[in-house]
């Protein structure tokens, strides 16, 4: 299942459209809307994988709270993501859909990639910067759908993709 998870943004319609394209899998993309602390954190401990394909990004504060999860984290090489990934992601041009694609198999089905990018992770997460940064709390109601509005984390929108391991 994909997990589409933030506030509407300016392309959330081509998304829709985009998935409606998709035919009979298109039904496995769910659309959450903003999330609550609680519910975000759920979404990241469920999830085989964090896709942070992001265009423009001030900080990273979604990558740190993946590693924060020991969830692999694939993502763009805007902005600030090199930095503050490190070593602890799969990286490429937001625009390059092939290589997106590769990297995020490579994070779900490639044991000694996932194994390496989450222990690269904790390391990145550990950092002084992302050590003070990152609040993530384990879930709590696990299994229990949460569909509460939030506020702004971080004093901003975020936008992340999660794919959850179906058990």
């Amino acid at each position: 299942v994909l997990v589409l998870a933030g506030g509407d943004g300016d392309d959330r319609e081509a998304i829709r459209r985009s998935v409606d394209e998709l035919g009979g899998i298109g039904d496995r993309v769910v659309f959450t809307g903003r999330v609550d602390d609680g519910a975000r954190s759920w979404l990241l401990h469920h999830a085989a994988a964090l896709a942070y394909p992001s265009l423009d990004e001030g900080f990273g504060f979604p990558l740190l709270d993946a590693m924060q999860a020991g969830v692999p984290v694939v993502a763009s090489t805007a902005g600030s993501i090199p930095e503050v990934a490190g070593d602890a992601a799969l990286l490429c041009p937001a625009t390059d859909v092939a290589a997106l694609a590769q990297n995020l198999h490579l994070a779900i089905t490639s044991p000694s990639v996932r194994s390496s990018l989450v222990a690269a992770g904790r390391q990145q997460r550990d950092h002084p910067i992302g050590n003070e940064l990152v609040g993530l709390e384990p879930p709590t109601g696990r299994g229990r759908r949460q569909d509460q509005e939030c506020g702004q984390q971080h004093g901003g929108e975020t936008h992340i993709a999660i794919l959850l391991k179906l058990d």
